[in-house]
């Protein structure tokens, strides 16, 4: 995923428009990346994060965790907490993002570009489980 956003980068750098796909568990290994190159360097750059584990809105964290506890801890339990954190380590280090949660709901795509290209910067798009879209 760092060598992910590392390409993409300097593709934008060189004038093509790119973006990057990683999962939320690859955007935790590639925090220092997008810190040190498109955040530092003011590059825009749209990234599609896929959001694996979120918690849904009707569960609660603790119940989500206790359900991971249920089937055995360990990477299940580890994937509900980057669920929960995916938002808000994006909020953290102050990348602007947005979720896809339906198949018409890709204008978003034209918003990450101009707002890319507007903070001179990376943007998410956060894509969750498409609602309408084909099985």
């Amino acid at each position: 995923e760092a060598e992910a956003v590392s390409v993409g980068t300097g593709l934008q750098i060189a004038g093509a428009n790119c973006v990057v796909v990683i999962e939320n568990a690859g955007l935790f290994q590639a925090i220092e990346a997008i810190r040190c190159l498109p955040l530092d360097m003011r590059v825009p750059l749209v990234m599609f994060i896929s959001w694996t584990s979120r918690v849904p809105a009707d569960q609660s964290p603790d119940d989500a965790i206790e359900e991971g506890l249920a089937r055995g801890g360990g990477a299940a339990t580890h994937a509900v907490w980057q669920g929960l954190m995916t938002d808000r380590v994006l909020d953290t280090i102050g990348i602007p993002h947005s979720t896809l949660e339906t198949a018409n709901g890709v204008k978003l795509v034209s918003w990450a570009f101009g707002k890319a290209r507007d903070t001179r910067g990376p943007v998410a798009i956060l894509l969750d489980r498409l609602e309408g879209a084909p099985q």
